[in-house]
C-alpha cells in the first residue's frame, strides 16, 4: 500500500512538472511568433558587460527615454543666467554647475570637502579625488577660471559656520524629513537641480550631469587641447575612454586637409 502511494505521488509531481514546462514552452513560442523574444544564444551577448550594456538600452528604449546630448557652453551660459546670486541657494546651484562645467563627475562633485577648493600655483583649483580608479585612491586637480572660481568664493561666504571644518563637504542638501538639517549634496540633488533649471531656460534637450563633462572635453578637443591633456583632467584611466569624445566632422576633416595644402 505504502509502494502505491509513494508511486501516485510521485506521479502527480511530474505531471505537474510536465505541464508547467509545456505552458513555458508555449509561451516562449508565441512570443518568438510575435518577435518579441528571440533564441537566448542569438540575441544575447557572452560578455556580461555588454550584455548589461543592452539591458540598459532596452530599458531606455521601452520607457521612451531620449539619449543625452553633450552640453553647449551656450547651454552652460543659458542656465548660468537663470540663477539670483542675491538668493543663497541659488548661488549653492550656480557653485555646483561651476563643478559641472569643469567636467566632473556627479560622484566626484558629491564628494568634495571645503579643503579641496585652493589654489595651486596662484591658480584656484579644486581637488578631486577620481572615481573609477578600481582599488585606486588617485586625486587630479582641475583649474577653474577665475570668475568661476568667485562663485565658489562666494557661496563659501553664505554657506555658514561649517566652514571651518576643511573636512565639511563643500556642497549641501537640505533634507526633507525630520531633523531638518543640511547634508552633503546627492546625485539626486544634482539632477534635480539641472531638470529644474533645464524647463526655466526652455532647453528642450535631455542634458544632465554628464552631458556638461562630454560638452567640456568636447570643447577642449574642438579648441585644440592635445588628447592627454584631457585625458588627465577628465581623470580617465585609460585614453580609449578619452577617445570617445573625439567627433570630428568631414567639414573639418576637409578643413585640414586645406590648411595642410595650403602651407606647402
Amino acid at each position: 500500500m505504502r509502494k502505491k502511494e509513494i508511486g501516485r505521488a510521485e506521479a502527480a509531481t511530474n505531471l505537474g512538472t510536465n505541464q508547467a514546462d509545456r505552458v513555458r514552452a508555449h509561451r516562449l513560442r508565441g512570443e518568438e511568433a510575435r518577435g518579441g523574444v528571440r533564441p537566448r544564444a542569438a540575441c544575447e551577448s557572452p560578455d556580461p558587460a555588454r550584455r548589461r550594456e543592452e539591458a540598459a538600452e532596452t530599458k531606455r528604449t521601452t520607457k521612451g527615454i531620449r539619449p543625452t546630448e553633450p552640453a553647449t557652453a551656450a547651454d552652460v551660459e543659458t542656465m548660468f543666467a537663470q540663477l539670483d546670486l542675491r538668493r543663497r541657494e541659488d548661488i549653492r546651484v550656480a557653485a555646483i554647475l561651476v563643478a559641472l562645467a569643469a567636467g566632473l563627475r556627479r560622484g566626484e562633485i558629491c564628494n568634495l570637502n571645503v579643503a579641496d577648493f585652493r589654489t595651486h600655483e596662484d591658480h584656484p583649483v579644486l581637488h578631486v579625488e577620481t572615481l573609477k580608479r578600481r582599488g585606486e585612491r588617485v586625486k587630479r586637480l582641475v583649474p577653474l577660471t577665475p570668475a568661476r572660481a568667485a562663485i565658489i568664493v562666494k557661496w563659501l561666504s553664505v554657506r555658514g559656520r561649517r566652514n571651518a571644518d576643511p573636512n565639511a563637504p563643500l556642497f549641501l542638501t537640505s533634507k526633507k524629513h525630520y531633523p531638518f538639517r543640511e547634508v552633503r549634496a546627492t546625485a539626486r540633488t544634482i539632477e534635480y537641480q539641472l531638470r529644474r533649471l533645464r524647463s526655466e531656460a526652455g532647453i528642450s534637450r535631455r542634458i544632465t550631469a554628464h552631458s556638461f563633462r562630454h560638452g567640456f572635453a568636447t570643447r577642449l578637443l574642438q579648441g585644440g587641447t592635445d588628447l592627454r591633456t584631457v585625458q588627465e583632467l577628465l581623470g580617465h584611466a585609460s585614453i580609449a575612454s578619452t577617445e570617445i569624445y573625439l567627433h570630428t566632422s568631414f567639414g573639418r576633416t576637409a578643413e585640414a586637409v586645406e590648411r595642410l595644402e595650403g602651407g606647402d
